[in-house]
């Protein structure tokens, strides 16, 4: 099961998050070329029509992209719960097959635990505060979801589960972990298809493994 991170390590990991890069934006983010060649730089011409945040809690295209990138640079190496270049194709082309603003609100809340920087908190003067409002934002989506069964909705709650480990709190992380685990198992994600669509069968093993690897 997902396991607690030290606060000293989380803590070195965004010190070190936000000073990987010499080169910034003008408003002081970070460029991050990491999410290349699916996803755009920030400084290229295409980013501009990137204008859909998926959230409700930010409508800054750069804040959203400069967290996703922290997410991408440093929780998905280690444990991923999802396809990045599915995930990354539809958020930028806003569609809603492999993304959902569910998705992407889990995917900033644990985001912001790798950044130091105030705007990334619910409390600027409280460091713990840091995605709160984003993890709140994915809890009320996933109360209205009528139906669990989705892709993103499993995936969605993997990220919950890691997030909420690195803020100290197993029981609430073995929950979320429990959920997508039992999602992926009444989905049939377990079961192997050697014919179909390639982009879904990619798709449903990475989210089977990633629910799987986070209920050990």
């Amino acid at each position: 099961r997902a396991k607690r991170r030290p606060g000293s390590s989380q803590s070195q990991i965004a010190f070190w998050a936000e000073n990987m890069q010499t080169d910034h934006m003008s408003d002081g983010l970070p460029r991050y070329y990491g999410l290349n060649p699916v996803f755009f730089t920030l400084n290229e011409p295409e980013a501009k029509l990137l204008t859909q945040t998926w959230t409700a809690i930010a409508d800054d295209m750069n804040l959203v992209q400069h967290l996703l990138a922290l997410y991408f640079c440093w929780e998905y190496p280690t444990l991923a719960s999802l396809s990045k270049e599915h995930f990354l194709r539809d958020f930028r082309d806003g569609r809603h097959r492999y993304c959902s603003p569910l998705l992407v609100n889990a995917l900033l809340a644990l985001g912001c635990r790798f950044s130091t920087r105030p705007m990334t908190r619910a409390n600027a003067e409280d460091s713990h505060s840091a995605g709160d409002h984003f993890f709140k934002e994915s809890q009320r989506l996933l109360d209205q979801e009528t139906d669990h069964h989705s892709l993103t909705t499993i995936q969605a709650l993997g990220i919950m589960s890691i997030r909420e480990a690195s803020c100290g709190r197993g029981s609430e992380s073995r929950y979320y972990a429990g959920q997508s685990i039992q999602l992926a198992f009444e989905m049939g994600l377990h079961r192997t298809h050697d014919e179909g669509d390639q982009d879904e069968l990619a798709v449903r093993l990475a989210t089977f493994w990633g629910a799987f690897s986070l209920d050990q």
